[in-house]
């Protein structure tokens, strides 16, 4: 997440094959990803380090809504790469 932060920070190159292989899933949606607080963004969703991605929902759960309903207020505020990690996708 590190190297993602540093290119949106930096700017995005004109052509995919200049940006980095750690960033390079993230080009399809580079004209929407922003970093506030430290935090990076995809429009509304902040995105997920995969790291980090396992034990979210857990995390999420804290108010006793019930799984259904956790899913989908996760589903409205992270967005998470798929288990190849070629492309984005929201969580769940």
């Amino acid at each position: 997440m590190t190297a993602l932060r540093e290119q949106v920070t930096i700017g995005w190159p004109e052509k995919v094959k200049q940006v980095p292989s750690l960033v390079r899933p993230y080009w399809s949606m580079h004209h929407h990803i922003g970093v506030e607080n430290g935090l990076i963004f995809e429009g509304q969703w902040l995105i997920i380090p995969k790291s980090q991605q396992e034990g979210l929902l857990k995390r999420i759960q804290c108010g006793h809504q019930g799984i259904r309903k956790c899913e989908l207020r996760a589903k409205k505020a992270v967005y998470c790469m798929t288990a190849g990690g070629t492309s984005p996708t929201t969580l769940l």
